[in-house]
């Protein structure tokens, strides 16, 4: 067999190049196509699923527009006021769910939560 040099091989030394790439490459390529495109189905298919739950948990939180209070005082800075109010409720809880959610049983009464944090949107996206 004569290489493309010109220079000469002994009979089954080597292979003859004939511009086409051996059958192991190729399933090793068909494989490795085949397997990325598999990841980027699964990767995108989990980031509708996460964002389609984010989604549920954004979309269920209720508001209310607290407009027409009076006068606001002036604004100095960006900063932003965020209030939270709501009530611990555990009653109708299944056991499962006290123990997935790791709560106690329902009580009598609980108290109120409040919250209230003031942040400057300067140091959030500054």
């Amino acid at each position: 067999m004569r290489n493309r040099a010109g220079v000469t091989s002994p009979a089954g030394v080597g292979h003859a190049r004939t511009g086409r790439a051996r059958p192991r490459r190729r399933l090793a390529l068909r494989i490795a196509g085949r397997l990325s495109v598999a990841v980027v189905v699964v990767l995108t298919a989990g980031s509708v699923f996460l964002y389609a739950q984010y989604r549920g948990v954004w979309d269920s939180i209720s508001r209310l527009d607290v407009s027409g209070l009076g006068t606001r005082p002036p604004s100095y800075n960006s900063a932003l006021n965020v209030l939270v109010f709501g009530t611990d409720s555990r009653a109708g809880l299944s056991p499962y769910q006290q123990i997935k959610l790791h709560v106690g049983p329902p009580q009598e009464s609980r108290t109120p939560t409040r919250s209230c944090w003031c942040t400057s949107r300067l140091a959030v996206t500054g």
